[in-house]
């Protein structure tokens, strides 16, 4: 058994600690447990007994091999957050409803073929699809009007239900690699949608091409890891043909990644790389940043589901924290500001979406104020031209429109990073950014 901090307990994957659980639910000394982790112990059934504990917040039941759920499921009357990774659900458990206080609830890595009607919680906030079979999303889905977040990339999706727009708080949506032959345009209106992907949808997009210099392993000597994301991680090297010091991405899945495909990253980036490998992982070498460079930002935390987490005073930051510190002067906020909106013009020019403009993909170094736009993992390619393009004109200059929403909202979070205006001049530029972020979000 190993107990976390607080009132949390995990199995620590351990399957024979599940009865010394069970035992310690029944005599009362677990009953009042807010965070329970019973991942990879290759459970088959979920205990009964779990779904007795009325103070639990976030359960972990991801790596096994759950196919169905106890009825009474909705004794958790406190869960929060409720993570399915990698089990056997072919379709969501009707129980599932129950959950009156769930915000966040991920089936990612299962076998899903349909979501159902009414089967969801309407106090959603995140639903995590990802890499299913799902051929369509029930008309009820439009009833989650707290939804903010939805994750669907890696399914067998044809169509969306006209519904989905119907989720007026919605700012996120993942649709890369599955057979979507149309968008229905009420989704593109919608007023708080800022992030989409749609890479993978040969209907919708424009097929990037690679143009990067193919290396081996050999050439490269590889040194310690300088960052890691959702779909892989980073290391510092030196590309050995040339004497170049470089970065390299080293990528954890060559089919599927939560936002699209390691593939079509690549292509899409490949007129800024150096070169990639190929073999025995996919990689991404790429020019290294200057030294001292830091991410503008952390991800969205499960609490904060779309927004990024700024860290905002040293004394919560660790002994090697790789994010800026708060307060940004006013200079470095208009320096990001405007090599993002001149980075976003090339970008769309040249007919790219990127999808995934937050700061936790902004790098940053301090003293130059240098700023480059990272991760194109959720970016895909678009025909400019209205001739050629598969959607119709009025959402492909919505497309341009979602990434100027994130612009502003990334604005606005910055502003709010601000150590106050030094005089006159200060205090104009402040407001100008401040007007210019509020046009771009409506005030939202």
């Amino acid at each position: 058994m190993r107990e976390l901090a607080g009132r949390s307990w995990s199995a620590g994957g351990d399957a024979m600690q599940i009865t010394k659980l069970v035992q310690g639910i029944e005599d009362g000394s677990l009953s009042d447990l807010t965070h329970l982790d019973l991942s990879n112990c290759k459970m088959n059934e979920l205990p009964a007994q779990v779904c007795s504990l009325p103070s639990l917040e976030l359960l972990n039941l991801g790596g096994n091999n759950l196919s169905s759920l106890p009825d009474d499921i909705g004794g958790l009357v406190s869960l929060k957050i409720l993570f399915f990774l990698g089990n056997k659900f072919e379709r969501i458990p009707p129980a599932i409803k129950g959950l009156h206080n769930l915000e966040t609830l991920s089936f990612k890595g299962n076998r899903l073929v349909e979501v159902g009607e009414d089967r969801l919680p309407l106090s959603l906030k995140a639903l995590i699809l990802t890499n299913n079979k799902i051929a369509e999303l029930p008309r009820s889905i439009g009833r989650l009007q707290k939804l903010q977040k939805i994750m669907l990339a890696q399914n067998e999706l044809m169509s969306l239900p006209d519904e989905l727009a119907d989720c007026n708080n919605l700012e996120l949506i993942r649709l890369a690699n599955n057979r979507l032959e149309a968008i229905p345009e009420r989704l593109f209106l919608l007023p708080r949608l800022s992030w989409i992907g749609l890479a993978g949808n040969e209907h919708l997009t424009r097929a990037p091409h690679n143009i990067a210099k193919t290396y081996s392993m050999e050439d490269l000597e590889m040194f310690e890891q300088i960052g890691r994301g959702a779909s892989g991680c980073v290391h510092r090297a030196l590309l050995r043909p040339t004497g170049t010091p470089v970065a390299v991405k080293i990528f954890h899945e060559e089919e599927a990644i939560s936002d699209g495909s390691p593939w079509d990253e690549i292509a899409i980036a490949s007129s800024s790389l150096i070169g990639i490998v190929k073999e025995p992982k996919l990689a991404a070498i790429t020019h290294l940043a200057p030294q001292g460079s830091k991410i503008l930002a952390k991800p969205p935390s499960l609490a904060s589901i779309t927004r990024d987490v700024y860290t905002r005073s040293s004394a919560t930051t660790g002994e090697h924290n790789d994010t800026i510190v708060g307060p940004l002067s006013l200079s470095a906020v208009i320096a990001i500001a405007y090599a993002m909106a001149n980075g976003l013009r090339a970008l769309h020019d040249a007919g790219i979406c990127h999808g995934d403009l937050y700061a936790h993909n902004i790098l940053v170094e301090p003293s130059s104020l240098w700023a480059c736009l990272l991760d194109f993992g959720a970016s895909f390619c678009f025909h400019r031209d209205a001739m050629k393009a598969p959607l119709p004109v009025p959402l492909l200059l919505r497309l341009e429109v979602l990434t100027v929403l994130a612009y502003g909202r990334l604005l606005e979070e910055l502003l709010g990073m601000t150590d106050g205006v030094a005089d006159a001049r200060d205090l104009d530029a402040m407001e100008s950014l401040q007007q210019l972020a509020e046009g771009r979000t409506g005030g939202m």
